[in-house]
């Protein structure tokens, strides 16, 4: 989620100078109420605000409620709710990606740029039919021999992605020949190839002599 800062937080190596010169213009998302078949143009009323870059999305909370994590946080009285900006870290969060996840709120569509990281984020801020659409994404349009083994290896512990771990154990048992001759199980560590060996059921052709 968001991280929740006071005020008090906020200006430790921030500068009224980097606030005043921040080099980006925010990102305005539209939102057009229809009743009565007339337009009624939704005011914005919350933002997020990237630091240090000061980057801003600027939304609407009626959409980004869409998120259950978000929804929670709009619920709750909570300094996002009372404040209307929620802030958010560069090394922690992908602005681009992160304004992605916001348009898909929007217009229920997303552009396949980051669509891996995108779906990493659905999963985080619970949208359920983005990280649907996503990991059908993956599967239909990126999943191959060349790369499914390191996809396996990503999600092979990370339960919230059943499906996604399957289709990746599917790919690996059907390129599993080219895999152990290209020995690209080597690039694992230990554990990994441990688990490797006993989901691919590859006892009694691998040696353990890793």
């Amino acid at each position: 989620m968001a991280n929740t800062l006071s005020t008090d937080d906020l200006v430790t190596d921030l500068t009224l100078d980097d606030v005043v010169h921040n080099p980006y213009n925010p990102i305005e998302h539209e939102f057009i109420e229809i009743k009565d078949n007339k337009e009624t143009r939704i005011p914005i009323d919350f933002e997020f605000v990237f630091l240090p870059s000061m980057r801003k999305i600027k939304c609407h909370k009626k959409v980004i409620a869409k998120s259950e994590i978000l929804c929670l946080m709009l619920e709750h009285e909570m300094t996002e709710k009372i404040s209307s900006i929620s802030y958010c870290f560069d090394n922690e969060e992908d602005f681009d990606t992160f304004n992605e996840m916001i348009t898909y709120l929007y217009k229920n569509q997303f552009d396949n740029i980051h669509t891996m990281s995108l779906l990493f984020l659905a999963d985080k801020y619970e949208i359920p039919d983005l990280k649907e659409k996503c990991s059908k994404m993956i599967t239909a349009n990126y999943l191959n021999k060349a790369n499914a083994l390191t996809l396996w290896y990503q999600f092979r512990q990370l339960k919230q992605f059943r499906e996604m771990r399957m289709h990746c154990e599917l790919a690996v048992k059907r390129h599993i020949k080219k895999i152990l001759e290209e020995e690209a199980t080597y690039t694992l560590g230990y554990a990994a190839f441990v688990d490797f060996i006993q989901t691919f059921c590859l006892h009694e052709v691998v040696s353990f002599s890793y």
